[in-house]
């Protein structure tokens, strides 16, 4: 499959046309060349009026899903866990890691993370939600995704050689334990992962 402009496209497989709703995602890299299909859990970002959304279930399978951002996506809290939001006087586009109203501040703490153009490869971890699209399991509390370029994948590669993975709690960035010197004990996280699904210890 080719096309003349580098872009996401989804595709319904039954006649191999454009679809607006769902299909199957594929990421055209170069111009007139071979596209990539597109076959991990995860958000694919383009801006705040096209967001692909792939999952896995038992109905469909693997697909995706074509989303937008409306007036109501506009903070990180309790019903954005796990999704994505902007500002609305923003262009820029965040993603809700966690929402904790069980602080002992008087207001409650959201995390999440901004989305760039950076190249930059980063690993954190993302609550479980009510629309769980990583799939967890019971007991499964988390799950380690990589951001890199506006695109967020389960990352079951990530390895560091440890029992736990270790995790800055006020940023919900993975960190390596040596890293862990720098910050304040109340601030690290220690989680079990297999295959980038996490519980607690």
């Amino acid at each position: 499959m080719k096309f003349n402009f580098i872009s996401y496209y989804l595709i319904d497989k039954s006649n191999y046309e454009i679809s607006s709703t769902q299909g199957t995602l594929f990421y055209c890299s170069e111009e007139n060349k071979a596209c990539d299909e597109i076959n991990k859990i995860g958000y694919y970002v383009v801006d705040k009026n096209t967001i692909y959304t792939c999952k896995l279930d038992n109905v469909n399978g693997f697909y995706c899903i074509k989303e937008n951002l409306t007036k109501d996506d506009n903070q990180c809290d309790e019903q954005h866990i796990g999704k994505l939001y902007s500002k609305n006087s923003s262009d820029i586009i965040s993603l809700c890691l966690n929402y904790d109203d069980d602080t002992s501040s008087l207001q409650p703490e959201a995390i999440s993370v901004d989305l760039t153009n950076n190249n930059i490869s980063e690993n954190y971890i993302i609550k479980k939600n009510s629309d769980n699209i990583f799939n967890l399991d019971e007991g499964e509390n988390y799950a380690l995704i990589n951001i890199k370029k506006k695109v967020i994948t389960l990352n079951p590669n990530y390895k560091n050689g440890l029992k736990n993975v270790y995790i800055d709690k006020s940023t919900y960035k993975v960190v390596e334990k040596s890293e862990t010197v720098n910050l304040e004990p109340r601030n690290i996280l220690e989680i079990n992962c297999v295959n980038a699904k996490c519980s607690d210890n």
